[in-house]
């Protein structure tokens, strides 16, 4: 059998440098004149090579066999993607888009053709990950093929939502479930991750992004029941019933559903601003636009990022865990959620605060 060798150490490089280009990212915002830095390193770094490189850990640990062959494949088409912000300052948008429309293929024949080998709920997680690379995939070429017409904000939204939120779907119809001996919905996870996708690509036709939103938040409550979220609750006694009376192993699963339920409070969030939207007077369409993108970037991938980063980055960077669980990370997330349409300084304040929280749970200081 192959080696998984070689995934494993892209995705621990592309793991740090996309978390190096997140910091970096949200410090550019705080200086005058570098706004345009700051919103192509948090695409870039944040909705596409961040969960980009956790994938490729996460399918090559899923993989058998040809599997391993086709995620160390995917692992060499992605490491230009290191430098990825670099090229797409100095050369945007023609040669960045090239770059990922490479690691968006690889990443399709990476998780369907690990999905062969795999049954039940990990069967339907690659198949939903091979979803969300052809949405970036289909996202990043139709920006291409129409001449780059829309703008890099409806690009970002486009992304967040046909690749980002879909393979949160993904992880999540495996790992919840499973966690708890339980078992996702695949049809109704199929529909989530196809309409999260059509969302993506609604919003690059010039289309009013509020559709594109009433689209992903139909799909993020498909997503809820398919992947179980809404049995939380009962999740909750069988996290108790599982850690056998050791409060040490109950912090663990008591922290990873504390997330889930800030997950929920999210949706329910973007179901407020959705509605609120319905009968505002007109809204600018780019106000719009990042008013749904920080929704989504800050509110619903962050928030899910700070769920399974404790439980993955340990493995993948080679860390021994500190295991602090507590719901400050999700507090300050949502936080920062919520105060971005009123302050962008606040919400950065509370976003590197929560991503600062967020590390400090499992990195030993």
């Amino acid at each position: 059998m192959a080696s998984r060798k070689l995934a494993r150490r892209v995705s621990r490089i592309g793991v740090i440098a996309a978390s190096a280009g997140v910091i970096a990212g949200l410090a550019s915002f705080a200086l005058r004149g570098f706004l345009l830095w700051h919103m192509i390193l948090m695409l870039y770094t944040g909705f596409i090579m961040f969960p980009h490189y956790v994938a490729i850990a996460y399918i090559s640990s899923s993989a058998s066999k040809k599997g391993v062959l086709l995620t160390n494949a995917m692992a060499i088409a992605s490491t230009p993607l290191v430098i990825l912000p670099i090229i797409a300052r100095v050369y945007w948008p023609r040669l960045a888009s090239a770059l990922v429309l490479v690691a968006a293929i690889a990443g399709i024949a990476a998780s369907l053709g690990s999905a062969v080998e795999r049954r039940g709920s990990l069967r339907l997680s690659l198949i939903l990950a091979g979803i969300a690379y052809a949405g970036l995939a289909l996202s990043t070429a139709y920006w291409w093929a129409s001449g780059f017409r829309a703008s890099l904000v409806d690009y970002a939204l486009s992304v967040a939502l046909a690749y980002t939120a879909t393979l949160i779907y993904a992880v999540t119809s495996h790992s919840l479930p499973s966690t708890f001996a339980d078992r996702p919905s695949p049809p109704v996870s199929l529909v989530a991750a196809l309409g999260s996708v059509l969302a993506g690509l609604y919003v690059l036709e010039g289309n009013d992004p509020w559709i594109a939103g009433d689209i992903w938040l139909a799909s993020a409550l498909l997503y809820i029941y398919g992947a179980r979220l809404h049995r939380v609750g009962r999740y909750f006694r069988v996290a108790r019933e599982k850690s056998r009376g050791s409060e040490k192993a109950y912090r663990g699963l008591w922290y990873y559903l504390v997330g889930h339920v800030f997950v929920l409070l999210v949706v329910l969030l973007a179901s407020v601003v959705l509605a609120w939207a319905s009968r505002e007077p007109v809204i600018p369409r780019a106000r719009a636009s990042l008013i749904l993108l920080h929704l989504l970037g800050l509110g619903f991938a962050w928030m899910h990022v700070a769920i399974h980063a404790p439980m993955m980055l340990p493995v993948i960077l080679g860390v021994r865990h500190a295991m602090r669980y507590n719901a400050w990370p999700y507090i300050l997330v949502l936080g920062a959620t919520l105060l971005w349409p009123v302050s962008g300084a606040a919400s950065l304040v509370l976003a590197a605060a929560g991503f600062a929280a967020m590390l400090l749970v499992f990195f030993k200081v």
